[in-house]
Order: C-alpha cells, then sequence, then structure tokens
C-alpha cells in the first residue's frame, strides 16, 4: 500500500512540468494545459488501478489518488462559480 500511495504522490510532479510543456512548446492556454495535465494523471492513475483489478491487488490506493485528483480537477474548472466563491469568501472571513 505505502508504495501504491507514494506513486500517487509523485503524480503531483507531473503535471505542472507537462503543462509548462505544453503552453511553452504547444501555445497552449493556461486553463488547457492544466486540463489535459489533469487528463494524464487520470490515464495513468486509472490505469494503474484497473491493473491492480486484473490481477486481484488492493486497488485501493489509486481509487483515492483517482478520486483526489478528480476533486482537484471539479475545483480547478469551477473556481469562479458563485458556491465556489461563497466558500472562499467564508474562509477569508475566518481567517483573514
Amino acid at each position: 500500500m505505502h508504495m501504491r500511495y507514494m506513486i500517487g504522490t509523485s503524480f503531483l510532479m507531473i503535471a505542472p512540468g507537462f503543462g509548462r510543456g505544453l503552453i511553452v512548446y504547444y501555445n497552449n492556454s493556461l486553463q488547457d494545459a492544466v486540463n489535459y495535465s489533469n487528463y494524464l494523471v487520470f490515464a495513468i492513475a486509472g490505469g494503474l488501478m484497473i491493473n491492480d483489478i486484473i490481477k486481484k491487488r488492493s486497488y485501493t490506493a489509486f481509487a483515492v489518488v483517482l478520486s483526489i485528483f478528480i476533486l482537484l480537477h471539479l475545483t480547478w474548472n469551477y473556481r469562479y462559480s458563485g458556491v465556489w466563491q461563497s466558500i472562499g469568501e467564508g474562509f477569508a472571513k475566518i481567517f483573514f
């Protein structure tokens, strides 16, 4: 389990480099680069989870990692929505 969570942690390093490469070399917008980077991480995590399911290993770690990245992707894409802005406003009132 520890190895699978460490692999999941390494996914955090894939997206920024890949996204910057898309912006610099392919002139993608920031929004597109972030989305494509997230899709790459989804594919890798999903592939590893499917591999664990096929080999009848515990797939819990990659399911958790995939769920967290999907949540991250949703919060990024809906960051300007009214719901998310009200959450941010409440957080700012409490801590700042």
